[in-house]
């Protein structure tokens, strides 16, 4: 009977042990290599792109407990994914889109979530009757590695309950309170200050061996910004860093320096509501205002910003006046954000020329900002969220809370009760309840218009130039006035949802915006024929795509070249008008 009750334990042990190291072992490898899934693609979800490209999302069994690693910008040949063609294997993977659209020949990429390949033959994969599949690695989630974790701490609690669970279905209660439940009071006990020596350790070893890296360029796009008031977002205050933008068009990388000042503007001098800038007798002031590309995103340095080009053309093609030029450029600003930095800041700077260069932030938030009504800035229903689910009536708001507290807040009414606490929303229904549909494109190019003559309105002494943001998209043009009317005739039912980017209706809606944009602003500034100029950028760059993307970096942003290109035309403009200078 003793004999029985020592070996019987010992088999327990034995079992939930190796279970414990067979789960972690698993779990290790699972993160490190992944598993590899054989899925076949529709055809019916693929779209045509451009050239010989085509287009389609990468199917996912379960994408709450699986996820793939794709190329991306920091990551260009990461992923591990192969492409056939019935039992051809396509290739060379990691290709450049350009590349994919111009040769084709089973060329591809797997990019974010898409895959962007070529038939072998050039023909499309749509309709040549092949069949296409992907081969490719899978990894765990977090709620996977969650359920990982808990099967292995399981497996660990039997190696220590295994023996007096046994010991009471064996010898009996009193058994087990006599000694079993001392010894699992015992072994919990080292459990936990060994579980806390390790914490301490590991911690330790962190401060000792790694530096924890800088946020800026760590995060992902749309959380890059800053919360400042007024404007709701701003650039990171206070940079003074060195990086590396990617350039995807190109495939190279453009090493930079950034410097911004108190409110994350890229310039020197600090800004505030109260504080004046005092002119020099003979100093004219440039305010350029805009989003990403005005900021800089994509060029060197900040001398090598628009604003930068800008201000050395004015001082070295004249000597009568000193120009000094601000950029008032943030990043992911529409131009209701562009209008009030005017109102606070831009103002007190007591500028002569007001320079605005944007159209396409407002633009994409017709598809991003869901729930919101039109002119909303990117960040609006992620703040709106969060203010409601941590501050609004929350009795003890909390700003550290994981998704397993949420869950238990939004599933347990006696958590809730004991904490004070209510549920964070992924997602809620914004202001306006209804879907996106083609109205609110019309909508938002009518709200811009009304922003900027608001803008025209608030300094009558300064004089103006009104311009649109180039986009450099192959194999599309402006439309003409016969096309705007086919276009808006053809969508006018059109709803717009959170998967209409990866939609070839996608660059109608942008052609449609952007060509309108055009011709309504330079209809509003030939309103202010004294004050105001108008240019579409689009217009100062070549019409071929070859030549037109030597000056951007990505699709709407610039490189140093095409920075210098738009500084030029604003500096020939303001000199023409204030000295007669012609270039």
């Amino acid at each position: 009977m003793i004999s029985q009750i020592r070996v019987r334990p010992r088999v327990g042990f034995w079992f939930f042990s190796t279970l414990a190291v067979v789960v972690l072992g698993g779990g290790i490898w699972f993160n490190l290599f992944g598993v590899k899934l054989s899925l076949g693609l529709n055809p019916a979800g693929m779209y045509h792109m451009e050239g010989r490209a085509y287009g389609t999302n990468v199917p996912n069994p379960n994408p709450r407990l699986l996820y793939y690693r794709p190329d991306e910008d920091r990551h260009l040949d990461r992923s591990r994914a192969a492409l056939f063609e019935g039992e051809k294997e396509l290739g060379p993977a990691h290709v450049v889109h350009r590349e994919i659209a111009a040769e084709g020949r089973g060329r591809f990429s797997h990019w974010n979530q898409t895959i962007v390949f070529s038939a072998s033959d050039n023909t499309s994969p749509m309709d040549n009757g092949r069949g296409y599949r992907i081969l490719i690695p899978a990894f765990p989630t977090r709620l996977f590695n969650l359920i990982l974790l808990a099967a292995m701490l399981s497996a660990a609690a039997g190696v220590f309950l295994f023996q007096p669970v046994w010991l009471w279905f064996k010898d009996g209660w009193h058994r087990l309170m006599a000694v079993s439940l001392g010894r699992v009071l015992t072994l919990t006990a080292v459990n936990l200050i060994v579980l806390v020596i390790m914490l301490i350790v590991v911690e330790a070893a962190c401060r000792l061996l790694f530096q924890e890296p800088p946020l800026h360029g760590q995060v992902a796009p749309g959380q890059y910004s800053k919360f400042a008031q007024y404007v709701m977002t701003t650039n990171d205050p206070r940079l003074d860093i060195d990086g590396v933008w990617f350039d995807p068009i190109h495939k190279v990388k453009i090493p930079y320096h950034i410097q911004t000042n108190n409110l994350g503007f890229r310039m020197k001098r600090d800004l505030d509501v109260t504080t004046k800038y005092e002119k020099s007798p003979r100093e004219k002031v440039v305010l350029i205002f805009g989003g990403s590309a005005a900021f800089g995103f994509g060029n060197t340095s900040n001398e090598t910003t628009i604003a930068g080009y800008l201000e050395k053309a004015l001082n070295a093609r004249q000597g009568e006046y000193k120009y000094t030029v601000f950029n008032m450029g943030n990043g992911g600003w529409v131009v209701f954000q562009e209008f009030i930095a005017l109102v606070l800041y831009g103002l007190n700077l007591n500028p002569d020329w007001i320079i605005t260069m944007d159209g396409r932030n407002d633009i994409w938030t017709i598809h991003l900002v869901q729930g919101e009504d039109v002119g909303s800035p990117f960040p609006a229903s992620t703040f709106r969220n969060y203010m409601d689910g941590y501050l609004y009536r929350q009795r003890q708001p909390d700003f550290y809370r994981g998704r397993l507290e949420n869950w238990l807040v939004a599933h347990s009414l006696a958590y809730r009760l004991l904490t004070g606490k209510k549920p964070v929303p992924s997602a809620t229904p914004g202001p306006v309840a209804r879907g996106r549909d083609w109205r609110d494109v019309d909508r938002t190019i009518s709200f811009y218009l009304q922003v900027q003559e608001n803008m025209l309105k608030v300094c009558p002494t300064c004089r103006y130039i009104l311009s649109t943001q180039a986009m450099y998209i192959p194999q599309r043009r402006l439309m003409t006035d016969d096309e705007l009317g086919a276009t808006a005739e053809k969508h006018k039912d059109l709803a717009i949802t959170a998967d209409f980017m990866s939609s070839p209706k996608f660059n109608d809606m942008l052609m449609y915006a952007q060509t309108s944009l055009i011709k309504k602003t330079k209809a509003l500034c030939d309103r202010y024929p004294e004050r105001c100029r108008y240019q579409a950028i689009d217009h100062l760059f070549p019409v071929e795509d070859e030549l037109k993307s030597k000056y951007f970096v990505d699709d709407v942003h610039f490189n140093d070249q095409g920075n210098a290109l738009i500084a030029d035309f604003y500096a020939r403009t303001i000199l023409e008008t204030d000295l007669k200078i012609k270039n």
